[in-house]
């Protein structure tokens, strides 16, 4: 009768014991997905408006947050001519404490439609923000947060 019950405990132990490692290796790969599947940022529009710059430049203004947290604000105009946003583009460069990249904006098919630039900003006594900043023919665009990486998903991302 002892030898039964040992047998009956030893089958529901082995039963506990495969269960248990299914378990285990079903979390494992669950964490390893999730760990290694990249995680796609979805960008909310929490505010939008119209504002003069310091010089009295009308501009639009629309401000995200990013599903990871970071704040981001985009800047645009149509300034009616090329060069008038080419112009306001380089007093946007000359505001910046440092010039990443500069280089032409090519639109989906390839063709220069414009500039477009990487910049460091001071916008406060902390630290630089990372904007990027292009114009796309008559149109002008500027993305700021304190998150490169949020940046420049939402330019890749971002239509106009």
């Amino acid at each position: 009768m002892h030898t039964k019950r040992t047998s009956f405990l030893l089958f529901w132990l082995r039963i506990f014991a495969f269960g248990a490692a299914l378990l285990g290796e079903d979390s494992r790969a669950s964490i390893n997905q999730s760990q290694s599947a990249p995680k796609k940022t979805v960008f909310k529009n929490t505010m939008m408006g119209e504002m003069l710059d310091e010089d009295g430049v009308h501009l639009g203004f629309t401000n995200f947050t990013a599903s990871d947290g970071n704040t981001l604000t985009v800047l645009y105009e149509n300034f009616g001519s090329p060069a008038i946003a080419q112009a306001f583009l380089e007093k946007q460069i000359a505001k910046a404490v440092k010039v990443i990249e500069r280089k032409k904006k090519l639109n989906p098919a390839g063709t220069v439609v414009g500039e477009r630039a990487e910049i460091l900003l001071k916008l406060s006594v902390e630290k630089p923000i990372p904007a990027v900043l292009w114009t796309d023919g008559v149109k002008f665009h500027e993305i700021y947060s304190s998150s490169r990486d949020s940046v420049l998903e939402l330019e890749r991302v971002y239509r106009y």
